[in-house]
């Protein structure tokens, strides 16, 4: 029935069979998948004639393979998959012939968008095994986009030309990017020489219309995000700052001098230190430390030096 040789009884089962051109036994640990013709030999037997026998056909189907993979840990957004996410093993039965190679649905290198993603693992067919397959999710998380703005403050005059705004973008995935330079104040309120005059927190303009795959990133907010912005008063409604030196008093082992100021504005000015804001000492060996303010809020106010 090409499965079972059946001997009557005081025959011996000294067979040696041909499988296609190789003699059993065969001379590796497991036979190669395949079909076979089977032919039983039979040495004489006392008081017995041996007919001719008849050919047996021998089938072994091919293996299955078994591939192994953990569930690969969360990534995050901008990272290519590479083997540490893409680490499965195949294995085909014990002592039997290799595996088939793996590859990887998507590939090494592929930059995953953010969400819950499958990955697969194909083991290929070979001459003793099936083909075999495994899938794993992965969790991507966005990723962390940090804005540093060029200096801490930025001033002009209304009326004059905005200053040149500066930042850093750190953590944009590779081909991603940002496809202007503008900046907003954190209140909405847009950015001209003609803006009223006041103090304002500006930050980069960082939004779905001009960041590449916007809904990928945590946009950061910090202290070095932001810069202050003054728009200082001009025209005739102008006001000085009037800085005046009160008097000499004892500091110590030293003494300080005590000054006062006055801003008429109803805004804050700013006047960074320089030719306008500066302490000039008369001739001689005067040393002294410190340095004016350079904001100088609607009001009043004392420093000293």
């Amino acid at each position: 029935d090409n499965n079972t040789i059946v001997f009557p009884a005081g025959i011996s089962n000294n067979v040696s069979a041909v499988i296609n051109s190789i003699v059993v036994p065969f001379t590796g640990p497991i036979y190669p998948a395949g079909t076979y013709t089977i032919q039983p030999v039979f040495a004489q037997v006392a008081n017995y004639d041996i007919d001719p026998p008849s050919n047996g056909i021998l089938t072994i189907t091919k293996a299955d393979q078994t591939i192994t993979w953990d569930n690969p840990a969360a990534i995050t957004y901008g990272t290519a998959l590479s083997s540490t996410q893409l680490n499965a093993t195949v294995a085909g039965v014990t002592d039997g012939s290799d595996p088939g190679a793996l590859t990887y649905t998507p590939a090494a290198g592929v930059v995953l968008s953010v969400g819950t993603k499958t990955l697969q693992a194909d083991a290929a067919a070979t001459t003793n095994y099936n083909a075999a397959t495994k899938s794993v999710p992965i969790v991507v998380d966005k990723a962390d986009l940090s804005v540093t703005m060029g200096q801490s403050v930025y001033y002009f005059n209304k009326g004059s030309a905005v200053p040149n705004f500066t930042s850093v973008i750190s953590g944009l995935a590779p081909g991603d990017g940002v496809s202007d330079n503008t900046y907003i104040t954190t209140t909405g309120i847009s950015i001209s020489s003609s803006m009223a005059a006041g103090e304002y927190t500006i930050t980069r303009n960082i939004n779905s219309g001009n960041l590449t795959n916007f809904s990928s990133y945590n946009i950061l907010t910090s202290a070095a995000s932001t810069a202050k912005l003054y728009v200082n008063p001009s025209g005739g409604n102008t006001k000085s700052i009037r800085p005046v030196l009160e008097c000499i008093e004892p500091d110590g082992a030293n003494f300080r001098a005590k000054y006062s100021w006055t801003n008429g504005n109803t805004v804050p000015v700013y006047v960074p230190l320089g030719d306008d804001n500066k302490i000039i000492a008369s001739n001689g060996a005067i040393v002294y430390g410190g340095t004016p303010p350079e904001v100088f809020p609607p009001g009043t106010g004392i420093f000293y030096i």
